[in-house]
Formats: C-alpha cells, structure tokens, sequence
C-alpha cells in the first residue's frame, strides 16, 4: 500500500463563526495513512474516513486544526487526486535525521 502524495495546505485563520483561510503552501509531500482503531477512539472520528497525516517539509512549523490538506499529486498511490482531508487535532513537530515533519490525525471531507 502507498500513501504518498503532494499536497495543498490551506491553515485555518478564522474562527468558528468566520472561517477563513490563509494563502495556500504547494508541493508538499505528505504520508496519509487510514488511522488505526485506537486513533477512531480517541479523537471519535467517524469510522473508515480518520486518516494519520505526516508532511514532510522544513517550511512549515505548525498546521492548525479546521486547515484543508488537498491531495494535488497523488503520485501513483491509492489516494484520489484532489480529495480534502481536514485536520482534527493539533500537530506534532518533530525532528529526525536534521528534518523536520508535523504528525496529526485529518478526516476525509
């Protein structure tokens, strides 16, 4: 199975009552896994649409929930192009090997 993909981040600036969003960061790449049982549990996402998100990129620092993730490349993996994930939870930065990636759980739109 391959997950894959190039990305359109669109963060969340707004507030509940006026969603707005900021200008759009392209060509990311991104891992976008179906999340596990426990990952459904916890954040009570709806059973087979949470999915498990890395992005992969130095440029980003954060991804706020409420932002659309848009597949705009999916590299010939079985995600669909210009399919929308919308962020669940607050992210994790982290560092590995001097690259930095965000970890966070989205739903498909």
């Amino acid at each position: 199975m391959l997950f894959n993909a190039i990305v359109t981040i669109k963060q969340f600036t707004g507030d509940s009552t006026h969603k707005q969003y900021g200008t759009p960061s392209s060509g990311i790449r991104a891992l976008i896994l179906p999340a596990g049982e426990a990952i459904n549990a916890l954040y009570e996402l709806p059973v087979g649409q949470g999915y498990q998100f890395t992005i992969l990129n130095d440029s980003i620092l954060n991804i706020l929930p409420e932002s659309e993730i848009t597949i705009t490349d999916a590299m010939h993996s079985e995600l669909v192009a210009n399919q929308v994930y919308i962020v669940k939870s607050f992210t994790n930065r982290l560092k590995m090997f001097g690259q930095y990636y965000i970890k966070g759980v989205c739903i498909s739109k």
